[in-house]
This record gives C-alpha cells, sequence and structure tokens, in this order.
C-alpha cells in the first residue's frame, strides 16, 4: 500500500513538472535587412557574426525579415547573391530552423521571386500566388504568420487576396497563446521611408491593423528602415528588428547591428535585443492583451524628428549624411541651421565627399532656407562639378 502511494505521488509531481497545454516555454529569433551597398557579395559579413551568436541560443527558429542581400537586376548575378547567403546561414542555423521572406531588395521580376523559392524551401501554406513568400507556422501553442509587402506590381499594402487568407488562418488559431505576424516593410514609419512603409496606403494598413486587433495579434515585427524601435500601436507591439548589417536610418536610438531574441514564458513574452557580440543592449516583457499607453504616429514623427536633428549635430558622417537628406525630404526647417554648418564643414574638409555635399545643397533648397544664399552663391562658382551644378540650380529655384 506504502509503495502504491509513493508510487502516484511520484507520477503526481512528474506531472506538475511537466509545461502544460498552451504555457510551453521556448524562444526563437527575429532579425533582417543584412544588405550591403559596397561589399561584393551584396551582404555585409558582419551577419556572420549574428548568425554564430544565434547559434549559440538554442532557440526553436529564426525569422528573417527580408533584404538578405543588395540584390541585382541580373537573375545570374541576383542568384550568386542569395546563394552566398544561404551559404552563411547554412553555417551556424540548420536551414530547417530558418524562415526568410522578401523584401524590396529580393523582387526585380518574376525570375527573381523564382530564384528565392528555389533556394530557399519555406512552407507552402499561404496564398498560391505568394506561396513560400506568405506562411504560417504553428508551434508549442503560438501562431506565426508571413505577410508579403513587396511583390511585383504590389508595393507598400497587403493585397486583398492576403488579407482574406490572413482572417482565416486567425480566425482558425484565436485560442493560441500568442500571435505574432512577420513583415518587411513596418505598418508605421519610423520617419525615415515616410510614405515607403505600409503608410502609402493608410486605409488599407488601418484595415489590416484593425484585424490584427480583432485577434489580439501580440506583435507585427518588421524592418526596411535600419534600426531598433519599439512602439505599441492601438494594443499592439510594433518592433523594427534591422539591422543585420544595413547601413543604420537616424531615426532611433537603436542604431546598432542586432537580432531579436524572444523567449515565450506562459503568457510573458521576453525580449532581448543582442548585438552581433551577443551583448545585451535592450531588454523588454510585454503580456498578451495587456495594453499600454497608445502612440501615435505624431508623436512618432516628433521624436524622429527630434533624432535627426541630433544626428546632424552630433551624429557620426556615415549617420549624419541620411539625417540631412531626411530633414529635407520631410521640411523639418529647425534643421536648415545645422544642415547649413554641416554642408560647409564637409564642403571645406579635404576628405573629397563632394557628393555629400551637393546632398546638403538640395536639402537647403528643399528647406528653402534663403539665409543660406550667401554661402550657395559662393558654392556655385565651386571648381567641383556636384557641388557648383547643385549650387546654381538651387540659386535659379530659390531666387525666383
Amino acid at each position: 500500500m506504502r509503495n502504491r502511494i509513493i508510487k502516484v505521488l511520484f507520477f503526481f509531481l512528474l506531472l506538475c513538472a511537466l509545461p502544460l497545454p498552451g504555457n510551453a516555454e521556448f524562444s526563437f529569433v527575429v532579425t533582417g535587412d543584412s544588405r550591403s551597398k559596397t561589399d561584393p557579395t551584396g551582404i555585409n559579413p558582419i551577419v556572420k557574426e549574428i548568425f554564430r551568436q544565434i547559434s549559440m541560443e538554442n532557440v526553436d527558429f529564426t525569422f528573417y525579415l527580408g533584404d538578405l542581400v543588395s540584390g541585382k537586376r541580373d537573375p545570374d548575378e541576383h542568384l550568386k547573391q542569395l546563394l552566398c547567403f544561404k551559404k552563411m546561414v547554412s553555417e551556424f542555423i540548420p536551414s530547417n530552423k530558418f524562415y526568410p521572406i522578401i523584401g524590396n531588395h529580393e523582387v526585380y521580376s518574376m525570375k527573381h521571386l523564382d530564384l528565392f523559392r528555389s533556394v530557399f524551401r519555406n512552407p507552402q501554406n499561404g496564398p498560391v500566388k505568394y506561396a513560400g513568400f506568405t506562411y504560417f507556422l504553428a508551434h508549442k501553442n503560438c501562431l506565426f504568420i508571413t505577410l508579403t509587402t513587396d511583390f511585383l506590381g504590389e508595393t507598400g499594402y497587403v493585397s486583398d487576396e492576403q488579407m482574406g487568407w490572413l482572417k482565416e488562418v486567425l480566425e482558425k488559431y484565436r485560442s493560441v497563446d500568442h500571435i505574432f505576424v512577420m513583415a518587411h516593410q513596418p505598418a508605421y514609419t519610423a520617419g525615415y521611408h515616410v510614405g515607403f512603409c505600409l503608410d502609402a496606403y493608410p486605409e488599407r494598413r488601418d484595415a489590416l491593423w484593425k484585424l490584427l486587433r480583432e485577434y489580439n495579434v501580440d506583435a507585427y515585427f518588421c524592418a526596411h528602415e535600419h534600426c531598433f524601435l519599439l512602439r505599441n500601436f492601438d494594443g499592439i507591439y510594433h518592433i523594427h528588428t534591422a539591422t543585420a548589417g544595413s547601413e543604420f536610418y537616424p531615426v532611433s536610438d537603436g542604431l546598432f547591428f542586432h537580432y531579436a531574441l524572444v523567449k515565450i514564458d506562459g503568457e510573458k513574452v521576453n525580449l532581448e535585443i543582442k548585438d552581433e557580440k551577443g551583448v545585451l543592449r535592450r531588454q523588454f516583457f510585454f503580456f498578451r492583451r495587456k495594453e499600454i499607453k497608445n502612440v501615435t504616429q505624431e508623436e512618432v514623427m516628433k521624436y524622429s524628428n527630434e533624432r535627426i536633428l541630433d544626428e546632424i549635430e552630433k551624429g557620426p558622417f556615415e549617420v549624419a549624411w541620411r539625417a540631412v537628406v531626411a530633414a529635407g525630404k520631410r521640411k523639418i526647417h529647425a534643421a536648415s541651421k545645422p544642415i547649413l554648418n554641416w554642408t560647409t564643414k564637409i564642403i571645406k574638409s579635404k576628405s573629397k565627399k563632394y557628393f555629400y555635399g551637393a546632398l546638403g545643397i538640395r536639402s537647403l533648397r528643399l528647406l528653402n532656407y534663403k539665409k543660406a544664399l550667401p554661402q550657395i552663391k559662393e558654392w556655385s562658382q565651386s571648381s567641383h562639378s556636384f557641388i557648383a551644378n547643385e549650387a546654381n540650380y538651387t540659386l535659379d529655384s530659390m531666387e525666383k
């Protein structure tokens, strides 16, 4: 009798120790954007260090959010880049644990799309048209969905065909513990690609967000704008996790190469942002269906403008010149004088960065900064064609 009681207690304790269905503990990684304009492979080799770190995290799988390579219009050259990327991944991550999606740098023609499908064997459970690009994965009572925001003739929105499929999948799996959606383009711009994310079609974007909200999606992971940035819109976390190698965009303080390590612990989601050396740079946690203060797009743009202004005045050249361009495009008039100072410094330097000086002049024109006219007149006499041509065009435009 005593032995029987001991056996019953043993099995009871064993059952208590096992994870309950729907409360499995596991982890996965999300990252993206490793393209390089300068490396001959079209890939920043720093991504290998990120893959090396991921291989030591013991995760169930990794999602890669597009722009794997810089891309080539010639299909044969493009294929070489994709195969090079796959080789880098394969050194550290098994192919059955790596799920990439396409970004704008993988979309040049139908041939390019077919090449992507041939190199990466993704699930084929999405709409036929988007096979291998739009798909879902159900894992340990969690749902993962990828959407295509860059396709031939379709960019900056999620198509009606995908929306219908998405609703069916969300309805089928609505009782799971957590739902994560992945796409290349942000639903809400960080402030750099204004008008070139899903904000290009706000009504379509809002319809997508309403659907995600209806089914209590935890988070929307995206890339495209090269930074780390976490925000919350209407109860859904919107997480930029890019870059795994691409150049930084001056729109947040998350300007470092990184990957997002996501740990599921019952209702709790732990988010760890680590750099290419595995150093923890940011850490957050949240619970599904628990809202934080909603952030409006106006607040986002105000913060982004402040970041751009700060990078022009204090940032390294590689980030500052992009901030100068962004300020001109977005008509951030508070940046006019800092841009004039920056442009003067670039033109006077011995760095021979004349093209970037011309970009500064163009931003002054877009801002219609009349106080810069004396300096622009001086630059119009420059012996460097980039500077002189842009200065003369700016004078003609601003003096009309």
